[in-house]
């Protein structure tokens, strides 16, 4: 009988061993072409100098209003692609996670992320990065440069990125125009409206 415990117990031991090395693993062997962002930015023509782009953001597992969004997006044949500034869900859990990715395959064009602090909430960094990518990245189109940052942390962006965002100002001096988008405004109106006598 304990012969019979000892061989389940080690049985167990070995499955959760498995399943611990499978997970880790799954960070160096996802497939990057499948995330978000690689994929939209590849359905980009990236020599084109003439499009339009629709701004959306905190649409945070919005049922009725954000599918009209998307509609109207998907009508509109002068928008080629959709930037979202964060806050996607309403929190980093999977069923939260699950039903915005239902709503993401109803855009027929492309959408591109910003991180914010609902996207990472409940240490889902991972999670986030599994969907979309990585949390601060650049593309260019045409003579246009494209910056997105993370700043979910909503208090500042770490040095790493701050040296790598220098590094794409300074690239940017070959392009006409730049956009940088992040989830927190530099500038926050609602802070001096505060302040002021209603």
């Amino acid at each position: 009988m304990i012969l019979k415990k000892r061989k389940v117990l080690i049985v167990l031991v070995i499955i959760l061993a498995g399943i611990s090395l499978i997970k880790s693993l799954h960070l160096f062997f996802r497939d990057f072409e499948n995330n978000v962002i690689f994929k939209g930015v590849s359905l980009l023509h990236t020599n084109k100098n003439n499009f339009n782009f629709a701004v959306i953001g905190d649409n945070k597992n919005s049922i009725s209003t954000f599918k009209q969004i998307i509609d109207s997006i998907n009508t509109d044949t002068s928008i080629n692609f959709t930037m979202n500034t964060g806050d996607m869900v309403f929190d980093g859990s999977p069923v939260k996670y699950d039903f915005f990715l239902k709503q993401l395959k109803l855009f027929k064009k492309p959408m591109l992320p910003a991180p914010g602090n609902h996207d990472v909430a409940d240490q889902s960094t991972e999670r986030y990065l599994s969907i979309f990518g990585p949390l601060y990245y650049s593309f260019a189109l045409g003579s246009t440069l494209f910056i997105v940052l993370n700043n979910s942390n909503e208090e500042d962006i770490d040095p790493w990125q701050m040296r790598w965002f220098k590094e794409e100002l300074e690239k940017s001096k070959n392009y006409n125009h730049s956009f940088v988008f992040m989830h927190v405004p530099v500038y926050d109106p609602r802070k001096s409206m505060a302040d002021q006598p209603g």
